[in-house]
């Protein structure tokens, strides 16, 4: 298939930022549940707080233009592979046995991988040949501890002492660890002991001379809403697992414990010694849950956009950092959405252009350090149904795939629907193409070339 994208171009024809031979290796990538932008203090947020990550910014970099899908399983099978869900997304909560991973490309030079968090991406498919727990190893990793892994991840009615369906990712959880499945684990709490690995992780793979990627997709701050044990609830065992009408209160709490978490493993890098030689990435895989809503400084509301094309479904914070950047405290606006994971983690591990795979990404690693290379990129793509995770059963005559090329500031559907999103977020009104003017004009047509190559491509969406 001839390569028309942009991002493919430039990944194809090699010239890739090649780090400085004293620059980090390693990456911890840690990646918040229904978390979106709006949602950090340093965002404006006042009516939930998070001192770590604002922290993680003022000493690293910021971005203000990161786009995911609107989607749990969308963007994680797009931000492990690389590649647009046009290509490789068949359904919710699956990713593809022949889809290739950064786990892969990291292992293959070298690296230690570990993930620890949420799957969810065993799906509805079973592949004769690959037990659920064979999965991670097969795509990359040789250690994990993860939820949703070799069950749902939840107590059903008939095995629970309440009557009721519970999830159990939070208090009382069920994890697999490495092949072996534990819980519910009266007392705990499923983040802690994520975190709990995670840190003996980082400090096991600081004795040796081989450098790590540590995948972090987090449980936080997805719904149900539960008191964590930083939570006054949490003394009940009874209320740790009731929202009980307080789902604002304690996605507060919940974001709050995501954001010690990341404070956490700051602080074990530093005290290993790796702080200078690892980045430290953080962002979120969609919108916040539509059920929050967001208190800003300037006294407006956001409700959460999850499972929307808007801004507030698709915009996502983005953070790296490392002990001793240059110039820390950067705000970036290079557009960045989560096809460039995959390229930038080539370019941070300093992988020879031969034996990169073709991405749909254009890495940002050249906007981590200053003097590297940058490659500006034109414009995301997104592609996603709104309601893939209700609608895709097989025969379903709701697919309605939704589609759109943007770029900081105009967004262009697949339909021809035509936003200048930085002053009509909530796109309640198309502009009319025949009354463009200036920057809109030259936004319009560069946008209309960036989406053409993508109609021609067949999406895979199981039907």
């Amino acid at each position: 298939m001839k390569l028309f994208y942009s991002g493919l171009i430039a990944i194809a024809l090699g010239g890739g930022f090649a780090f400085s031979a004293n620059t980090p290796r390693n990456i911890v990538f840690v990646m918040a549940d229904d978390l979106g932008f709006e949602a950090l203090s340093r965002s404006g947020a006042v009516s939930s707080a998070s001192p770590n990550l604002d922290q993680l910014a003022d000493d690293g970099i910021s971005f203000r233009h990161a786009y995911s899908q609107p989607l749990c399983t969308p963007s994680r099978v797009k931000v492990m592979t690389g590649l647009s869900n046009r290509r490789n997304y068949k359904h919710f909560a699956y990713l593809d046995v022949e889809a290739k991973t950064f786990a892969h490309d990291l292992s293959a030079a070298n690296y230690h991988t570990g993930i620890v968090g949420k799957w969810q991406l065993n799906g509805r498919e079973v592949d004769s040949d690959l037990s659920p727990t064979e999965r991670p190893k097969h795509f990359g990793f040789e250690t994990w501890r993860l939820w949703q892994l070799a069950d749902s991840g939840r107590i059903e009615k008939e095995d629970s002492p309440s009557g009721q369906r519970i999830d159990a990712r939070y208090a009382n959880p069920i994890l697999n660890t490495d092949g072996e499945q534990a819980g519910p684990l009266e007392g705990e709490y499923g983040p802690e002991l994520c975190l709990d690995w995670a840190k003996e992780k980082i400090e096991h793979w600081a004795q040796g001379d081989r450098p790590f990627l540590l995948y972090y997709p987090m449980m936080l701050t997805h719904g149900p809403f539960y008191p964590t044990p930083e939570s006054e609830a949490w003394s009940d065992p009874e209320k740790r697992l009731s929202s009980r009408g307080k789902s604002q209160r304690y996605f507060s709490d919940m974001l709050a414990y995501a954001d010690w978490v990341v404070g956490e493993l700051r602080a074990t890098l530093e005290a290993q010694g790796l702080a200078e030689d690892t980045w430290l990435i953080f962002t979120g895989d969609n919108g916040t849950d539509r059920k929050i809503k967001t208190l800003m400084e300037n006294g407006e509301v956001i409700q959460g956009g999850k499972g929307q094309m808007l801004n507030r479904g698709t915009h996502v914070p983005l953070i790296a950092w490392r002990k001793g950047m240059t110039r820390p405290g950067r705000v970036s606006d290079q557009l960045v959405d989560f096809a460039d994971i995959v390229p930038t983690f080539a370019d941070i591990a300093g992988l020879p252009e031969e034996s990169r795979r073709e991405t749909d990404g254009v890495s940002f690693a050249g906007v981590l350090e200053p003097n590297g290379k940058r490659r500006q990129k034109k414009s995301v793509h997104v592609f996603y149904e709104a309601n893939m995770f209700r609608d895709n059963r097989p025969g379903s005559s709701k697919l309605q795939p939704l589609e759109f090329v943007r770029n900081q500031r105009f967004k262009l559907y697949a339909d021809g629907r035509f936003f200048d999103v930085s002053r009509d977020p909530e796109e309640e009104k198309a502009l009319s193409v025949d009354k463009l003017k200036g920057e809109a004009i030259k936004a319009h047509a560069l946008l209309v070339e960036e989406l053409a190559p993508w109609l021609e491509i067949p999406d895979v969406l199981t039907r």
